[in-house]
């Protein structure tokens, strides 16, 4: 082998070596309570579950309670408790304590109070889940009933998207007794630490309520209270135009709509319960006052997978002739969630 050959082998040798190493240094590390240790890259915190990239294998999730100490000296964004949103690293002291790093300055930090963590480079975020309710019945009794419910969220830096479908329908010896659809879109422009435009549109049919199609456009201002790992509470109000078709009569009115949407985890994360409503009120035509609610618990299984209890309100002021003004349902099943 030739003397530039040798030097040409021994200076690749050596940058393979740095590579490695400074790979290596700049590894996160989680030292579990059992002693083990975990290197790699931590894209995140959430739900009670580090998620983890070792060198030799996928990413991975680590249960937050069994880890005694993570040191990565890398920016994060943190959510703790009722403290807004600020960026951070994890770091492990001389005596092998936890802390937090903030501005070179070094504090004592318990790592079961991050409740969110991410890195902050990342402006996008997303949410999806969906819930099945269905039976059927023959013989003495011949019945159908089946709800699907599903709701998506997008989010690009200060705006949000957010989609509801919902669809229940239900025959009792060959009588429809519901056939309902709604399917909504939300646009929010958070364009203050707690105010967002907020835009709206909705489509909803039920025939056995003689609703051949409503359709609703609307456009506002928002507040959001407060919007955490563990928690959410945000309204929004203002004008609207709504179209609708009602036993074969077409009509447009103006209206004023007003939403509410909450949400709060509890108990090692494990239950959620939640409330919307949102309220309609013509301003024209036959002055009808519309008003859906449903308020329920999600109950978490297995991984992803959680049970739904819930309860739906729906009133008219003025529903279609020979309907009543009020509808009501219990609903039980099992959902899904991603993100």
């Amino acid at each position: 082998m030739s003397m530039a050959m040798r030097v040409w082998m021994r200076g690749l040798l050596l940058l393979a070596m740095s590579l490695t190493m400074g790979s290596a240094l700049a590894a996160d590390v989680l030292l579990m309570q059992n002693g083990d240790r975990i290197t790699g890259k931590i894209s995140k915190i959430w739900d009670g579950e580090v998620y983890i990239e070792p060198p030799y294998a996928d990413e991975i999730k680590v249960k937050l309670d069994k880890v005694k100490t993570i040191d990565a000296r890398r920016d994060f964004e943190f959510e703790m408790g009722q403290e807004k949103k600020f960026v951070g690293q994890l770091g492990v002291d001389a005596q092998g304590n936890q802390v937090l790093v903030r501005n070179g300055e070094e504090t004592p930090l318990e790592l079961s109070k991050v409740e969110e963590l991410a890195e902050p480079q990342t402006p996008f975020e997303w949410e999806a889940r969906t819930d099945v309710n269905a039976d059927s019945s023959s013989g003495n009794s011949d019945t159908t009933n089946a709800l699907v419910q599903a709701y998506g969220m997008v989010r690009f830096g200060d705006h949000r998207h957010e989609g509801k479908l919902a669809y229940n329908y239900q025959k009792t010896e060959g009588t429809v007794g519901r056939n309902q659809f709604d399917l909504g879109y939300d646009y929010n422009w958070l364009f203050g630490e707690h105010w967002y435009f907020a835009a709206a549109a909705g489509y909803s049919r039920d025939p056995v309520r003689d609703l051949d199609r409503r359709v609703t456009l609307g456009a506002g201002l928002g507040y959001q209270f407060y919007d955490d790992a563990r928690r959410s509470l945000k309204t929004s109000v203002g004008p609207a135009l709504v179209h609708e078709e009602v036993a074969g009569e077409t009509s447009e009115s103006g209206a004023a709509f007003w939403k509410l949407d909450f949400r709060h985890r509890f108990y090692r994360d494990k239950f959620e319960y939640f409330y919307r409503h949102g309220y309609l009120v013509y301003t024209g035509g036959d002055k009808n006052r519309v008003f859906d609610a449903s308020t329920g618990l999600r109950m978490d299984i297995v991984d992803d997978f959680y049970t739904n209890l819930q309860l739906d309100f729906h009133n008219e002021s003025k529903p279609a002739l020979g309907r009543k003004d009020t509808d009501t349902k219990v609903i039980l099943g099992i959902g899904l969630k991603l993100n």
